[in-house]
């Protein structure tokens, strides 16, 4: 919409609609208290919310214990990535998580070793670890 210069909340709304498709503008059409056609914020307000409630937290789980470090990847990018995957799993102890996560999806056997060895080795000593290694590949 900021690149298109649309301002006018009627033409943002419709725009909304139009490129969501007909199933979100069959739901909008169910949800109660959504404006008029220039009631763009409370639209996509609505819709936020509606499909916020929709998340299925079994899968976002499922979607975060599948995760593996990519080739090539870094071990800062991939705790990037998972903790970005974890937001929506509401994880209890997020750092806990991240560290099995790292655990199970990372390939440096030294880090894996040494965090099942090592009780008290924990994430900010696994990506300091992994930055010391990537530094001594130079």
């Amino acid at each position: 919409m900021v690149a298109s210069g649309i301002r006018e909340a009627r033409r943002k709304r419709a725009l909304l609609l139009y490129q969501a498709g007909s199933r979100v503008r069959e739901i909008l059409g169910k949800l109660t208290e959504t404006g008029q056609d220039d009631d763009y914020e409370l639209a996509k307000q609505k819709l936020t919310a509606y499909f916020e409630l929709q998340q299925n937290r079994r899968y976002e789980v499922y979607k975060f214990r599948q995760t593996r470090r990519d080739t090539g990847e870094t071990l800062d990018n991939f705790h990037i990535r998972l903790r970005k995957l974890s937001i929506n799993c509401k994880f209890i102890d997020v750092d806990f998580e991240l560290e099995q996560q790292i655990i199970i999806g990372e390939f440096s056997a030294k880090i894996r070793q040494k965090a099942l060895r090592d009780p008290d080795y924990k994430l900010t000593d696994m990506l300091l670890d992994s930055r010391w290694d990537e530094m001594s590949c130079f």
